[in-house]
């Protein structure tokens, strides 16, 4: 009784509408090819990166070992290798980049959908609904969320193969299925160590087959829980995520809770209905309510994970009872596998979870599987009425989310305008400033940019924090480009007094102050 049967949509029909998706997708998102590097991160892993600058063995060495340990994103560095030989410092050429690995992601996004939802009409609502959903159009337009792209692909094909795993019917079959999913899982780690979570998600999925949870269920998993194991051992060295997690997130239990169930909320408000463009969003008010971030970093780091898992393991088993009263389970699995996916992002910082929000692909990814299996199962029980009834929305849902991306895509035309628009919505807010003063300082007005880091420059000073790449490292390089090397030397001082710099910030630091200029200059 569902909408249409499968019986109306052949494999060729099926290969037009996902040609039809993937176009639309890069349709919505064809502004980007006029816009322009505009986040932090693209300015010093692309811009004024020195390694991706030269396609050599050297580089690509320190790319795949150094930058995997510290961060996992070798993949995205090599790619940024080749986009930078092809076209250096040309913000269309990395855009161009981007769009053509849609199809892939529009590909791998069907597979997947497949695990919860019966069904090709419904597999290809929910496809629809993810290629344009807002969530992703920034990860699209910023060149540095790249990692997420490649990052989210693998996982998609990590579960698909799994699939393919518990379905072969023979012992060769098996085995090569099962290679193929360990294999796109490391993958996926490599590219973002935030895709940890694959072995927890097919450990999900394989007791959602089974209808149980036991002992069967996680020992062929130990490979990719070892994954897991890896990449959080990978985030707990990584120097970066130490400099940021300074402001602790955990004063107490219940403030923690709360403030995770907040984040659980408002971001389900934010899959369905996107806000402003490019706009930090308050997402932790519980965190300013009670200022959980007084709390020591020892005690916020034992703290948050335990009171995190806390939290989904609520929210899993609220969807485990209505699972049971309402009978609905490939919605309420795929709900459940998400909000699991969510677990590593929760374990940043307040700060900087809204940030992860926006670029995290995952939950977006379930969120939209989510809507299509229960489209699925409305049409199948209530008949073909009720079936229409519930197409139309989602595809007013998906017209919705591709007005959103589209005006999302052409907002990165104007990067500036996007940056003064999160400066007023949140005057102090550290991100915001330092996005528009790279903003300026790439568009060629230093002096600009110099206003706002020494503004950002006071706000660090009057909260104590240690920042890597600092305000008064960049402060220092800006008031050498502009020939003020008094004030230039003043600030390379201070950086190496008070922040926490990269080794090649800190030589650059210490090779300006040993100069005749600085010697002069400094009392």
């Amino acid at each position: 009784m569902g909408l249409p049967p499968d019986s109306n949509l052949p494999p060729a029909r099926r290969r037009l509408a996902l040609a039809a998706i993937v176009a639309l997708a890069v349709v919505v998102r064809l502004p980007l090819l006029h816009g322009s590097f505009i986040a932090v991160d693209d300015y010093k892993q692309i811009v004024r990166n020195p390694v991706i600058t030269e396609l050599s063995y050297e580089n690509l060495k320190q790319v795949v070992f150094t930058n995997f340990m510290q961060r996992g994103h070798a993949p995205m560095y090599v790619s940024f290798m080749l986009n930078w030989a092809a076209t250096p410092r040309s913000y269309a050429g990395f855009a161009a980049v981007n769009l053509a690995f849609l199809p892939l992601i529009v590909a791998a996004f069907y597979g997947f959908s497949g695990l919860f939802v019966r069904g090709h009409v419904w597999r290809l609502a929910a496809t629809a609904l993810f290629s344009v959903h807002a969530v992703t159009a920034d990860v699209v337009a910023w060149m540095s969320a790249r990692c997420h792209l490649f990052g989210v692909t693998f996982l998609f094909l990590a579960l698909v193969a799994w699939k393919a795993y518990l379905d072969a019917p023979c012992p060769r079959r098996k085995a090569a299925w099962y290679a193929a999913s360990l294999l796109a899982a490391g993958f996926a780690v490599w590219n973002k160590n935030l895709f940890c979570t694959v072995g927890l998600l097919i450990v999900a999925y394989d007791a959602y087959r089974r209808r149980r949870l036991d002992l069967a269920c996680v020992l062929d998993k130990l490979p990719f829980l070892g994954l897991l194991a890896f990449a959080i051992a990978a985030l707990q060295a990584n120097p970066y995520l130490q400099d940021v997690s300074t402001p602790a997130m955990g004063g107490s239990i219940a403030a923690t809770l709360l403030n995770d169930a907040s984040l659980l909320v408002e971001y389900l408000r934010y899959l369905l209905l996107p806000g402003p463009t490019y706009i930090w969003i308050d997402v932790y008010p519980v965190a300013g309510l009670l200022d959980v971030s007084r709390g020591s970093s020892l005690f916020a780091m034992l703290l948050t994970p335990l009171a995190n898992i806390g939290v989904l393991a609520a929210a899993a088993g609220f969807l485990l009872w209505l699972w049971r009263r309402a009978r609905l389970e490939e919605p309420l699995v795929a709900a459940a596998c998400g909000a699991i996916a969510l677990a590593p992002v929760m374990n940043i910082p307040p700060r900087w979870v809204e940030f992860a929000f926006r670029y995290d692909l995952v939950p977006a990814a379930f969120f939209c599987v989510a809507l299509a299996a229960s489209a699925a199962h409305i049409s199948a029980r209530r008949g073909r009425r009720a079936g229409v009834a519930v197409a139309i929305i989602l595809a007013l849902l998906t017209a919705w989310h591709a007005g959103q991306t589209y005006a999302q895509s052409r907002a990165w035309r104007t990067p500036l305008t996007l940056n003064e628009a999160c400066i007023r919505s949140f005057p102090d807010a550290r991100p915001c400033l330092q996005q528009a003063a790279e903003a300026y300082a790439g568009q060629g007005n230093p002096r600009a940019a110099i206003r706002l880091y020494e503004r950002i420059d006071r706000i660090v000073t009057e909260r104590g924090a240690l920042r890597r790449e600092s305000s008064a490292y960049r402060l220092g390089q800006l008031y050498t480009r502009i020939g003020d090397p008094i004030r230039a030397c003043h600030y390379f001082e201070r950086a190496l007094l008070r922040d926490r710099l990269t080794p090649a910030s800190r030589d650059e630091a210490r090779r300006a102050l040993a100069s005749e200029t600085c010697d002069d200059a400094l009392p």
